[in-house]
């Protein structure tokens, strides 16, 4: 819904919302008194993701914070949070962004960071989204070996 030039979303979803930047997001959004929608919070929980970063939110905003533990690699899985929670925008957070574990792990890293946001293209589109209300950190980083 578009009000004098502001867009308002009433279910957001947020990928990678248990790291640093994604719960530090959902916290500062969730506490804005110009957002009432939801924020759903899908991720993985990998080494950078913790649950407890958010446990006062989730208490304190009930009705407004969910959390889903999903792999937003699983098309299947990723395409159910959209419809059943009827997502009507995207902010990504998620990736495997600290450069020693892709200088251990490349193949895997530029495999997560180029192959998640296509998964987004494939699944927002049952639910109605479009490009505008798609939002995407850049976490690419590239390193000399």
């Amino acid at each position: 819904m578009k009000t004098k030039n502001r867009v308002e979303f009433k279910n957001l979803l947020v990928t990678g919302g248990c790291g640093f930047i994604g719960s530090n997001f959902i916290r500062y959004l969730i506490n804005n008194k110009d957002f009432s929608g939801r924020i759903i919070n899908v991720d993985k929980l990998t080494y950078a993701g913790n649950p407890e970063n958010l446990t006062d939110i989730a208490s304190a905003f009930a009705s407004r914070y969910i959390f889903q533990k999903v792999d937003i690699c699983d098309a299947a899985k990723l395409e159910k949070v959209f419809v059943d929670f009827d997502i009507d925008a995207v902010c990504h957070f998620a990736a495997e962004s600290h450069v020693d574990r892709s200088k251990k792990i490349p193949v895997s890293s530029f495999r997560q960071i180029l192959s998640e946001p296509l998964i987004f293209w494939s699944a927002p589109n049952p639910a109605g989204i479009n490009s505008s209300s798609f939002i995407m950190s850049a976490p690419m980083r590239f390193t000399a070996a």
